[in-house]
């Protein structure tokens, strides 16, 4: 079968972004390709190519378009001293990461790509995304990831199924308001609303083994909601109503 030329795919990338916009409530990988005249496999590929690219994403067995137009980033323009600011941001992504993470690899190799090598960042930065990959990889994290982040920035809400360190797992409504990183234990938290106990709770994501994007249940960050203010006294991501001082004591040997 001869090899389908780039020209060739993107118009089928774009017939397959159409098919999804008209049918909101969703369609089956056969659907689909019964009515582009696809191959199966062609198909499947493709789907998950937008989902990579933020264009699909899919429920149970159908797919649905994302709201991609609303959430398009636009251009961006830094002089050298922002640019390393990115760089510096990247680096500490990689080492409180400790799992393999594509949507952060092409995220950084499109920032290489974007940065004048006169600027001798590019090379660095594709030396961060190479390290990155090094990392264990682990499917289901990066489709949990993808999803948390995902009902963030489309404001929908999530149904997760959460393992704690300690206890049984459980399922749970759950809107993000605020996602945190945390140098301690190499991880990405979510602070948001759980309907199970229907009040803030914070969920580490490497702890989510499951995450499912409804997005037809919009939310709204309340406006009382303090964001990163909440965070302003607390040790890391631990957080409380009341502000505690504490008075350490050292060792003379130790000091």
């Amino acid at each position: 079968m001869a090899r389908i030329s780039e020209a060739g795919k993107q118009a089928r990338l774009e017939r397959l972004k159409a098919v999804l916009q008209q049918h909101p409530d969703g369609l089956s990988e056969r659907e689909i390709a019964d009515l582009l005249s696809f191959e199966r496999r062609t198909t499947h590929n493709y789907l998950h190519e937008l989902d990579m690219l933020g264009l699909a994403y899919k429920e149970g067995q159908f797919w649905h378009p994302l709201p991609h137009q609303s959430g398009t980033v636009r251009r961006l323009e830094l002089p050298p001293e922002e640019a390393m600011i990115l760089y510096l941001a990247a680096r500490l992504f990689v080492k409180q990461s400790d799992q393999r993470n594509e949507a952060a690899e092409t995220a950084l190799v499109k920032l290489a790509d974007i940065l004048s090598s006169d600027l001798g960042l590019n090379e660095d930065l594709y030396e961060v995304a190479r390290e990155l990959a090094q990392r264990p990889k682990s499917p289901a994290y990066e489709d949990v990831f993808r999803t948390v982040m995902r009902g963030y920035i489309y404001r929908r809400w999530l149904r997760i199924l959460y393992h704690p360190y300690r206890g049984e797992p459980f399922e749970t409504l759950f809107a993000p308001y605020l996602l945190e990183p945390s140098a301690i234990g190499f991880a990405t938290y979510a602070i948001g609303h759980s309907s199970l106990v229907d009040g803030l709770r914070t969920y580490k994501i490497e702890r989510i083994e499951q995450a499912h994007l409804l997005m037809h249940d919009e939310y709204e960050i309340p406006t009382d909601f303090s964001g990163l203010e909440l965070l302003r006294n607390a040790w890391s991501i631990y957080y409380g109503d009341e502000v505690v001082h504490v008075v350490l004591r050292f060792h003379p040997e130790v000091v």
